[in-house]
């Protein structure tokens, strides 16, 4: 059976949240009126970061998660016009979430009758032909087009086991339903699970364990919760901090919330239920003003021009305990739920070190230590980029988000969402991806329309 070959203006790579979002723009832009081709290792709008096998809550509210810069509110109308009576500033059920971006897909294909397919499989590298047009190559066949965007979510989770409790793991971030379902029955107060993790990921693998019946212990380096929000603040439009210092440009952010970069990350670790009590009585009554400005210091921090990968890691890293507690706060519903398991004692939370050296019988082990960024595209030879391995080059990736060649010229081959954290600090964020999709379309050369055609080769 031959392969298939597809023609179009553009190949997408990638078929979650970010890929739909620029779809969508390529859609209703009066200046496109080419084809578009997405690859997926999944059906168009299947976004894994909204997907769980429990009702996991979003991270942002729902003003941040529209898949349109033209319309923050999409997603808001999405829920009204369904009866679900969630505000602007609520935290909604991620499977909500899902399936908007799934509707969203559905309507978007729709629109571009015609001018869209969509493929199922992994791509695995990019070649220039003897025309100069790039064939993206994989599972799926070949794609022919004159721009690439890549634009798939992040990796794999991460598995760093501790070597003392290699044996007893059984499972990966945000496991099955039946892992999550086998961990809770077999845990209990005297043999917890214990979840290597106590960020995001963590917290939701801990409530999915502590709705099922179970008991949980967090264990990380530094066993610190994040901090409890009750809303994520929106980016405020004239707001113009913007200096190559983020401690700078967070402090002058913070400032109008009458707090200091210095006085948030001064809260105390040693005793973490203790900081989850004191944070979740601030939330419940306004006093955690920091939370007003966070829109706008994710936004001034991702407008930030570093000057190249290990600038960007390094000022990344004098901000770590602001961008894991404060930038990525959990609701204040899943706090709240996370202290009367810790009242029921079903729930703890230890540094990694005082887990390994007490003798608390865990029943089972879980990690929760969020995702691999996605592979660095690499270079093989001038004209072929592995999106897989093998390559020798990493290729750069521009402020303007555009891969450039080994000898540094353009390539019209992108960047988008998480796929930008080369030189983009804040990726995990829809809101980036759809801030970046206006100026990313504006950007791709197009040259002469090209038909869909899907053909044997």
């Amino acid at each position: 059976m031959a392969s298939q070959l597809t023609r179009a203006n553009i190949a997408i790579v990638g078929g979650g949240a970010a890929a739909v979002a620029l779809l969508k723009e390529f859609a209703i832009s009066t200046d496109f009126t080419g084809s578009v081709c997405t690859i997926a290792p999944h059906t168009l709008g299947t976004s894994h970061a909204f997907t769980a096998p429990f009702p996991a809550l979003t991270n942002t509210p729902v003003y941040n998660n529209s898949l349109t810069h033209r319309d923050p509110g999409e997603f808001h109308q999405f829920l009204t016009s369904r009866g679900w009576p969630y505000s602007l500033n609520d935290f909604t059920p991620r499977f909500l979430m899902a399936s908007y971006v799934k509707e969203a897909a559905q309507r978007t294909t729709s629109h571009l009758f015609g001018r869209h397919r969509h493929l199922i499989g992994h791509p695995t590298g990019i070649f220039k032909d003897s025309s100069s047009r790039w064939r993206v190559t994989g599972s799926h066949g070949e794609i022919v087009a004159d721009a690439v965007v890549l634009a798939g979510g992040l990796g794999g989770p991460q598995r760093s086991i501790p070597l003392g409790f290699r044996s007893r793991f059984i499972g990966a971030v945000l496991g099955s339903g039946q892992q999550l379902n086998a961990c809770a029955q077999k845990s209990n107060r005297d043999t917890p699970v214990l979840v290597l993790g106590t960020k995001l990921s963590a917290v939701e693998l801990a409530l999915a364990i502590l709705d099922r019946g179970g008991s949980v212990c967090l264990a990380s380096p530094s066993g610190v919760l994040p901090a409890v929000r009750t809303v994520l603040g929106p980016s405020v439009a004239n707001h113009t901090i913007n200096t190559a210092d983020l401690r700078t440009t967070i402090d002058e952010s913070l400032r109008w919330s009458h707090t200091s970069l210095a006085e948030l990350e001064a809260r105390p670790a040693s005793d973490p239920l203790g900081l989850l009590e004191y944070e979740i009585s601030e939330a419940k009554v306004g006093a955690n003003s920091w939370q007003h400005r966070i829109g706008t210091i994710i936004d001034a921090i991702n407008a930030t021009e570093f000057t190249d990968p290990a600038h960007l890691k390094s000022q990344m890293a004098t901000v770590r305990t602001f961008n894991s507690r404060f930038i990525s706060a959990m609701p204040l519903e899943s706090a709240v739920k996370l202290q009367h398991a810790a009242e029921e004692g079903r729930f703890s939370v230890k540094q990694l070190s005082d887990t390994e050296e007490d003798s608390t019988p865990f029943s089972s082990v879980l990690t929760a230590q969020g995702f691999d960024p996605p592979f660095t595209p690499q270079w093989v030879t001038e004209e072929y980029l592995t999106l897989d391995n093998g390559g020798a080059i990493p290729a750069e990736l521009t402020s303007s988000l555009e891969f450039r060649s080994p000898d540094g010229s353009p390539t019209n081959i992108w960047a988008l969402g998480t796929r930008s954290g080369t030189v983009v600090p804040i990726v995990n964020y829809l809101r980036t991806a759809v801030l970046q999709v206006p100026n990313l379309v504006k950007s791709i050369s197009q040259p002469a329309e090209q038909s869909l055609v899907g053909e044997p080769k």
